[in-house]
């Protein structure tokens, strides 16, 4: 490649994870659109649900419960298509057309028995009516048997009505499956969250509709003292969440979450915190205990906050307001300029009924691990400037989706890394919700690691510096990198700016391209999956001459499908200039061949 020219950027590990997701249509999609080279470099594979194809895939068990009879239910992070059981449900249409979604993916990884055998079924039998199941062959797949169940479809904003119309056809759903399962002797069965992708059907009902089914089919006798287990699979981490939520709250009555949302429950236990462990950090003293933050006596506490500073929404948030009273509302609701900082906004106000003097609400504009480093770092910033101690609870493990043990270490990374700077005493409590001690062992494990790690490691906390010192944080073969070659420099700059775009973390990316409307039946298809596989939401435009798509959802999933989406346009783009070279060649024989006729003509004429 010597007459090539290259260029060379680093990548932090959230752009890794989604180009390692979407390495194929990112290579592909720099080379139709800049005529450039893009090879990627310590960059894991992955496949339609971010499952690694470099080594053994394992799915991640988050949480199990027994019933009474010995049936195991728990609750994992894993692609359907890989992971191991004995049968696996399929959420499927009552025509069996598996051209979206997951049904798509599962068509895609088992081979064409799976359709063939559903248009058999369709063809011979009848179609499944919503809420009924049915068991068929699961070709490649590493199961025996796919269930096929349909559940109901509701519109995108579903009314009450709706729901209410639609949640016993998705208790149906389930207890059909759970009927197949028993009578067919199947002895694991993996069920997704039925009905909640582009079926539209609300995650958290969803979740709580499933589990209170299974918990009905076991207490009436339904699985007769065989012993099944029940998993409740999912990739994304909305619906996993949800499907631990429910599940603990089945076997444990008393709280409705994994982390924080039986704060409210909580408010009426003793409230004394016990103290599980503290650091010195310079002049900082950091200290891990069980507690409820909304009854902290420190200078200020911490709050996560929805964008549109509704203190009700979220449970950390909700604990607050219920203990602090409504003027805590009626002034973050007078507010007008927060303090902004990368990835989000800092509000204050006063601790009205709380033991403190100040709350420091944050809201996140967009989720993602430098976001989340940002919001602790400007919260020590702004405490130290006149208070003595603040308290922060686990944040994000909530809505926000982040896993426990990601929180646990940017937290700390973000006060060791400020406490290097800060030259006053200051006091730092991390308060976990006193059942949560999946959440306790997290910061446990990282204050051991603090105690006898004599350097703390560098995070960064803005984007725009990461692509050039994210090599600092391992050694540089070991960085995961894009290397862009081209003979235009020119081209590696545009390329290297839109790669930049794509990755940099927003919850909505607009793209605009009018070849949209050249696409194809399949290429609708595929947006429709898209939106289920990456969790997203997928629209089409197309006003006032110029057409485009928006997608909307979590900022690491909706760059992931922006750059699938961008080359889906370069195959349209690709396809429309084919037929239109093929349009204007075949008008040229045609011309040619009318010349040809008419001078064949003329001389029969002249020898004459």
């Amino acid at each position: 490649m010597s007459d090539k020219e290259q260029c060379r950027m680093p990548l932090v590990p959230e752009q890794a994870a989604i180009l390692g997701q979407c390495r194929r249509d990112f290579c592909d999609a720099v080379n139709v659109k800049f005529k450039c080279t893009a090879v990627l470099h310590n960059v894991e594979q992955a496949d339609h649900f971010g499952s690694k194809t470099r080594g053994v895939w394992r799915g991640e068990k988050r949480y199990s419960t027994k019933l009474s009879s010995g049936v195991e239910v728990s609750v994992w992070k894993d692609d359907l298509t890989r992971h191991k059981v004995e049968a696996v449900v399929n959420a499927a249409n009552e025509n069996l057309n598996h051209g979206g979604g997951l049904a798509q993916a599962l068509c895609e990884a088992g081979g064409a028995m799976i359709q063939k055998w559903s248009d058999h079924h369709i063809h011979k039998v009848k179609k499944v009516k919503t809420g009924e199941a049915v068991l068929g062959p699961a070709g490649n797949l590493p199961c025996q048997y796919i269930i096929h169940a349909v559940g109901p479809k509701v519109s995108q904003n579903p009314t009450k009505k709706e729901i209410e119309h639609a949640s016993p056809l998705l208790y149906n759903a389930i207890n059909s499956i759970l009927q197949i399962v028993v009578k067919e002797n199947i002895s694991s069965v993996a069920i997704p969250a039925l009905s909640s992708g582009l079926f539209n059907f609300p995650r958290d009902l969803c979740a709580d509709l499933i589990v209170k089914a299974i918990q009905q089919f076991h207490e009436f006798g339904g699985f007769q003292d065989k012993n099944v287990e029940i998993r409740l699979v999912n990739n994304d981490e909305p619906s996993i969440q949800e499907m631990e939520r429910a599940t603990r709250a089945m076997s444990d009555p008393t709280s409705t979450s994994p982390s924080y949302s039986g704060a409210l429950q909580g408010r009426n236990q003793s409230m004394t915190s016990s103290s599980s462990g503290s650091l010195q950090l310079g002049k900082i003293t950091l200290t891990l205990k069980k507690g409820y933050i909304q009854e902290e006596k420190a200078d200020v506490i911490v709050n996560t906050i929805a964008t549109n500073c509704d203190l009700s929404k979220g449970e950390i948030s909700k604990a607050i307001l219920n203990k602090a009273g409504k003027k805590i509302q009626e002034e973050i609701s007078r507010m007008r300029n927060p303090i902004n900082f990368s990835g989000g906004h800092l509000y204050s106000t006063n601790g009205h009924g709380l033991g403190c003097h100040s709350v420091y609400h944050i809201a996140m504009t967009y989720t993602s691990k430098t976001t989340l480093y940002s919001s602790v770092t400007e919260c020590l910033r702004k405490a130290a400037q006149g208070y003595k101690s603040i308290s922060f609870p686990a944040i994000g493990t909530g809505n926000l989706g982040f896993l426990k043990q990601d929180v646990a270490k940017i937290m700390m990374d973000a006060v060791a890394e400020f406490s290097k700077q800060y030259m006053n005493k200051l006091e730092v409590y991390f308060v976990v919700y006193p059942k949560d001690n999946e959440m306790l062992q997290a910061f446990e494990n990282e204050m051991k690691k603090k105690k006898g790690a004599p350097n703390y490691p560098e995070v960064h906390n803005n984007l725009a510096t990461s692509f050039t010192s994210a090599a600092k944080e391992t050694t540089a073969n070991e960085t995961p990198t894009v290397e862009f070659y081209s003979v235009s420099n020119e081209a590696l700059r545009e390329a290297k700016e839109w790669t930049i775009n794509m990755l940099q973390p927003s919850k909505t990316k607009i793209i605009k391209n009018n070849h949209v409307i050249h696409f194809g039946q399949e290429d609708h298809m595929y947006l429709l999956s898209l939106q289920t596989m990456l969790n997203v939401h997928i629209e089409e435009f197309f006003r006032n001459g110029k057409g485009g798509i928006t997608i909307t959802g979590n900022p690491l999933d909706v760059s992931c499908a922006a750059i699938k989406v961008e080359y889906l346009l370069c195959k349209a783009q690709e396809d429309f200039a084919r037929t239109e070279e093929c349009d204007i060649l075949y008008s040229v024989v045609r011309w040619s061949c009318k010349i040809n006729q008419i001078r064949r003509i003329i001389c029969s004429i002249l020898q004459k």
